[in-house]
């Protein structure tokens, strides 16, 4: 069973969105830095390594974010990755066992 639970934030709306804005922007540029390397280059770029080109890109930037939230932001791309490539494997597996035969 899942439980969830609601806590009171005593952010301002604006404070909120600026956040949740620095966030999906970390996000974006991982995503962006590694399709674009994957589709020029041909490889597939590392967690690590996108987190460290991320990282420098947004040395000189404002730190809006804590270091915990940058580190989770740029680790949502890769985690999005992998489960994909997941479902997709399983999808395969599953059509495959599915129509192996006039029995199933």
């Amino acid at each position: 069973m899942i439980r969830t639970h609601i806590e009171p934030c005593s952010l301002n709306r604006e404070e909120a969105d600026a956040l949740n804005r620095a966030s999906g922007e970390r996000y974006t540029q991982v995503m962006v830095f590694h399709w674009r390397t994957y589709r020029k280059k041909g490889h597939w770029l590392s967690q690590g390594g996108a987190e460290k080109w991320n990282d420098r890109l947004n040395a000189d930037q404002p730190k809006l974010l804590h270091a915990h939230s940058v580190d989770a932001a740029q680790q949502g791309f890769s985690k999005a990755i992998k489960a994909e490539c997941h479902e997709s494997r399983e999808s395969k597996r599953g059509s495959i066992i599915n129509h192996a035969g006039p029995d199933s």
